[in-house]
């Protein structure tokens, strides 16, 4: 067995180097990894520090930006023209206080501006009536800022480059408006001079018109009232189109009025000088002085009478007769006139119409009206009437006007031209206010009456007076042709009775006036379809 080595002995010397070595290396490292260990801790400390510094200044930069952004939409609301971001960001401002301080240095400069400007405007007003000029401030910008609130869009009333249009527009505006009433007033006043020039003309002509011939009055009456309505008339659509001051308007106002009074007073001269025209004209001869009977009544049963004229009288079923009773013959037929809504008339027992021409002298007619039946009935030895025939031949007539002969406001011309044709007598023609011409032939030498129809009625400040009169002036110049002819002019109220032709002849003007107004056109005008 090997003998084992002491503790004590002594170790070989490479040994000991080795350890030397490794201890060394350790040392050196242990060193060096500290140093590196230091260094890498200062670096992260630095970029720690770096990091923290540049997280600050992004922020500043993210609050400055918010700021600009804010002063931005600011701005923009005050020139107005905010976009809806803006709005919102001006709803919810982070920097308000900020804000609220440009916002109130902003107005100040705007206010002290606007004031600076006024008071050099304000030299421009020394000598024009109506005060010191002074700017207030809702007229030029206002723009608070509300009170836990959302700032206005833009200032009030409008935002300022509109509000600088705005005042360049009206400006523009005043004055144009300014020149064009200016000139309405001077021809305002030269149309007044004018009016009342010709007022006074006309008043001296109607005193001259007064005096002439009936008709000639009327057509004349009837052209002044016109004339004056229409300057009155006109006076309405200057005086409601045209603004003057005050006193100028008080004026016009007070010679509208007597201009009024006057166009009433020849209202009321007209109608006295038309009631002294209607007073003359029954005063006047009897248009029929030689009306006699035309035949006999020589027996009736029920509603059927027969009558002593026949075909040798050239009696046609259709013609009408009036019954007189037999003293008539001898006591004339103004026994049986009778004052009838202060009209006087001829009233008849009642009317007859022939239905069958059974002989030479014997024809049979039946009973169309009967005034009263009772107490005064159609009877044997009665007396026929009829104005416009007679035996063996008949009268010739015309007719002109506006006739309604049932009151309903329609024109029944060529109604009553049938029926009067049929009754047996001659209808020479009529005239038609449409065509505004003759119908069925002109007025002859042997022609014997000219019905007259009504004319328009003229009401108070008529609107339809020119038509009216142009309308009247019209059947005054057809009656005129057939009296040029030697015939007689008849009022219709005048001739049916005398005929026996029922007619209503208390048709109210309204009714007139409704029956004429399809007539009413200028003269020059050509109809409907034509």
């Amino acid at each position: 067995m090997a003998k084992k080595a002491s503790k004590n002995a002594p170790q070989p010397e490479g040994g000991k180097a080795f350890i030397v070595i490794v201890l060394a290396f350790f040392m050196m490292l242990t060193i060096g990894l500290g140093y590196t260990t230091y260094e890498f801790n200062s670096q992260i400390e630095g970029a720690t520090a770096s990091k923290t510094e540049a997280e600050k200044t992004t922020a500043d930069a993210k609050k400055e930006i918010e700021f600009q952004k804010e002063r931005v939409s600011f701005y923009k609301a005050f020139v107005g023209t905010a976009t809806p971001d803006d709005q919102t960001t001006l709803g919810s401002l982070k920097n308000d206080a900020a804000i609220r301080q440009e916002h109130a240095d902003l107005m100040q400069k705007v206010q002290s501006r606007v004031d600076a400007v006024a008071k050099a405007q304000a030299a421009n007003f020394v000598n024009v009536p109506g005060g010191e000029f002074r700017v207030v401030p809702s007229d030029t910008v206002t723009w608070p800022w509300p009170d836990g609130g959302v700032l206005a869009p833009a200032p009030t009333p409008t935002p300022l480059v509109e509000r600088l249009v705005e005042l360049m527009a009206q400006k523009e505006m005043a004055n144009r408006r300014a020149t064009q009433q200016l000139k309405n007033v001077t021809e305002l006043e030269v149309a007044m001079t004018a009016a009342k020039t010709a007022y006074e003309d006309e008043k001296k002509k109607l005193a001259a018109v007064a005096a002439r011939l009936p008709m000639e009055a009327a057509a004349e009456q009837l052209k002044l009232q016109q004339e004056a309505a229409a300057r009155l008339a006109k006076f309405d659509v200057d005086m409601k189109a045209y603004r003057v001051n005050k006193n100028e308007l008080e004026g016009y106002k007070n010679e509208k009025i007597a201009l009024e009074d006057k166009v009433r007073d020849i209202n009321s001269t007209i109608k006295e000088l038309n009631e002294k025209i209607a007073a003359k004209e029954a005063e006047k001869d009897d248009l029929f002085p030689f009306d006699t009977p035309k035949g006999v009544v020589e027996n009736r049963r029920g509603q059927v009478v027969e009558i002593n004229l026949g075909s040798a009288d050239n009696v046609k079923p259709g013609l009408t007769f009036n019954i007189m009773p037999l003293e008539v013959k001898e006591r004339g037929l103004q026994s049986r006139t009778k004052n009838i809504d202060g009209v006087s008339k001829i009233v008849p027992k009642g009317t007859v119409e022939v239905v069958e021409v059974l002989g030479p002298n014997l024809s049979t007619a039946r009973v169309t009206s009967e005034i009263e039946p009772v107490r005064e009935p159609i009877m044997k030895t009665d007396l026929l009437y009829n104005a416009a025939w007679r035996k063996g031949q008949a009268d010739h007539v015309v007719f002109v006007g506006v006739f309604d002969v049932d009151g309903d406001g329609t024109d029944d011309t060529r109604q009553i031209v049938r029926e009067v044709a049929r009754m047996g007598i001659i209808v020479d023609g009529y005239y038609d206010l449409v065509e505004r011409k003759w119908i069925g032939g002109a007025p002859t030498n042997k022609t014997n009456y000219v019905i007259e129809g009504e004319y328009p009625k003229i009401v108070g400040s008529d609107a339809l007076l020119l038509l009216k009169t142009d309308l009247s002036n019209t059947i005054s110049a057809a009656k005129k042709e057939g009296t040029d002819k030697g015939a007689k002019a008849v009022r219709h109220r005048d001739f049916f009775p005398r005929i026996g032709y029922t007619v209503n002849y208390d048709v109210s003007d309204e009714r007139i006036n409704q029956a004429a107004n399809k007539f009413l056109r200028p003269r020059e005008e050509k109809p409907e379809g034509k």
